[in-house]
């Protein structure tokens, strides 16, 4: 989702606080919060527009092809 620039809102799960650190979405430990978060997106498309682009651009920065094959050629190189 965060590569196709859909913000997160997250039950219990924050791999890495990536959602809470580089404010791609919610996360929240309560069911009726993670309710009102995904209500809050909705009605507020210039919110959700925002944190979605945040979402892809951490996901191209961090995930994208380019630094993952520069990762693999790393570890090519030191075999």
């Amino acid at each position: 989702s965060w590569l196709h620039g859909v913000p997160v809102v997250s039950l219990y799960a924050d791999p890495d606080d990536f959602i809470k650190r580089y404010n791609l979405g919610y996360q929240t430990d309560n069911f009726n919060i993670m309710i009102n978060k995904v209500q809050e997106l909705v009605r507020d498309i210039p919110l959700m527009r925002a944190l979605g682009q945040n979402a892809r651009n951490l996901s191209i920065n961090e995930f994208g092809i380019e630094k993952v094959v520069d990762q693999f050629v790393d570890v090519c190189k030191s075999l």
